[in-house]
C-alpha cells in the first residue's frame, strides 16, 4: 500500500461543456465529502441501534492562494449552467486514480490582510454522478 503527500494534489475544471479541463491555479487544499446519509431503523427488541445507509453525499470545498491570471474558478462560481466538469487527483504521481463528474460551484470568499497572502475558498456540490477511477 503506497502512501502519498498532498503536495501533488491537482484539481481540474472545465470552463464549459466544450472546453478541455485545466488545472485551477493555486488550489492548496481540497476536501470532498462522500458520507452516506443514514436512517435509524431500530425497533423494540434490538440489542443496539441499527441503521440503513442512503445515498452518498457529493460536496466539498477547495481553497488556495489567489492568482490574478486565472479567473476560471470565479467565473464558474457565478455561472448558472447545469454543471462544470471537474477532475480531482489526490496525487498527480498516480494519474490513474482520480474522481470526476459534474459539479456546481459557489465562490465563497476571498480574504486579504497585511499579515498574509490573498486566499480564496469555493464550495462544490454534485450536479451529476461522481465517479472514482
Amino acid at each position: 500500500m503506497a502512501r502519498y503527500h498532498g503536495k501533488n494534489m491537482k484539481f481540474y475544471l472545465a470552463a464549459d461543456g466544450s472546453a478541455a479541463a485545466a488545472p485551477v491555479a493555486r488550489v492548496a487544499d481540497a476536501t470532498l465529502n462522500f458520507a452516506s446519509e443514514t436512517d435509524d431503523v431500530t425497533v423494540p427488541g434490538d440489542a443496539n441501534k441499527q441503521y440503513v445507509a442512503g445515498i452518498p453525499d457529493g460536496t466539498g470545498e477547495i481553497s488556495g492562494v489567489w492568482d490574478d491570471t486565472d479567473d476560471a474558478l470565479y467565473d464558474a462560481g457565478h455561472s448558472t449552467d447545469t454543471g462544470k466538469r471537474f477532475y480531482f487527483y489526490p496525487s498527480s504521481l498516480v494519474p490513474t486514480k482520480y474522481l470526476y463528474g459534474l459539479c456546481g460551484l459557489s465562490f465563497n470568499d476571498m480574504s486579504a490582510g497585511v499579515g498574509g497572502g490573498i486566499r480564496f475558498s469555493a464550495a462544490i456540490h454534485a450536479r451529476g454522478d461522481w465517479t472514482w477511477m
